[in-house]
């Protein structure tokens, strides 16, 4: 006999995960007037350019959000952003950064076209994060973070809105040194700017 709900499908499942995308927008007061909301087309280019396909959960982050500064830090590139060419998610700037993190990270595969980390956000100070695709279909990829200055990287398996909703909440089990490369304390959650305006210190 089986248990009552003891046979839950996936999307059930699914629907009973935290939206980190909403949790990090009722931290924010976001004003109706987005700055560069990230739309369905300008995605749908990025994803033909890179031959790739992008979490929901992370193209809806920055359709939510648009261009800005999370915690006075970090920037999450935004295939929609015209105001500032630093802040343009493109296929460019995606194999430019993956050649230089291969450089400095050879243990590592940043081949954009097999699979490898694909960068999507970074610090002014040379932080990024890549997505790692090595595992798991794209809804379940996890995030790694690559210092430049130091050489230093760290994986984990979180989403790009919740490792953010993480970071802003100070929930979960992140390293003292992840926080502090990717979150800058007393700064606001979100700052609606585009990127020549983010502080390099």
């Amino acid at each position: 006999m089986k248990r009552p709900g003891g046979n839950h499908t996936a999307a059930e499942s699914r629907r009973r995960r935290p939206d980190h995308v909403n949790r990090l927008s009722k931290l924010v007061s976001l004003a109706d007037d987005v700055l560069e909301p990230a739309t369905d087309e300008s995605w749908s280019r990025l994803e033909r350019m890179l031959h790739t396909r992008f979490p929901a959960s992370h193209k809806r982050l920055l359709k939510t959000f648009g261009t800005g500064v999370f915690g006075g830090r970090l920037l999450l590139m935004n295939p929609s952003a015209e105001l500032d060419w630093r802040s343009e998610y493109s296929a460019r700037w995606a194999h430019g950064v993956a050649s230089l993190l291969a450089g400095a990270f050879p243990k590592y595969s940043f081949q954009l076209d097999e699979g490898g980390l694909l960068p999507f956000a970074m610090t002014a100070d040379g932080v990024y994060l890549c997505f790692d695709r090595g595992q798991g279909g794209v809804s379940s990829w996890g995030v790694r973070v690559c210092s430049l200055h130091d050489r230093w990287t760290q994986g984990m398996n979180l989403s790009s809105a919740e490792l953010i909703s993480h970071l802003a909440t100070g929930e979960g089990r992140l390293k003292s040194a992840l926080r502090l490369k990717l979150w800058r304390a007393g700064e606001a959650v979100f700052k609606p700017s585009p990127y020549i305006t983010v502080p390099l210190v």
